[in-house]
């Protein structure tokens, strides 16, 4: 069991660092200056950190609220693309 998480935690930071190169392409992409650090991504995050280690149901608590909040964001961008192709007269 030991031997897997740090196999998992390996990729999950090259999974993480790979998100933010690309996240950071296109912010470039769209002319805007993109944060240089884990720090001012976090600080741009609508998700927050949680200092220290939580005990077991606050750590679910806090994966739960996140995964609701990514959840909502992405109900709106579908709003959002749906009414931008609505006016573009693309189907969606």
């Amino acid at each position: 069991m030991f031997q897997t998480l740090p196999l998992m935690f390996e990729t999950q930071y090259n999974e993480l660092a790979l998100a933010v190169d690309l996240l950071a392409e296109r912010i470039r992409a769209l002319g805007f200056p993109t944060p240089a650090t884990y720090s001012e991504f976090a600080r741009l995050s609508s998700i927050k950190e949680t200092a220290g280690v939580p005990k077991a149901e606050e750590m679910n608590n806090c994966w739960l609220k996140a995964r609701n909040q990514l959840f909502a964001l992405h109900v709106q961008f579908l709003r959002w693309l749906k009414r931008l192709m609505t006016k573009q007269r693309l189907i969606f």
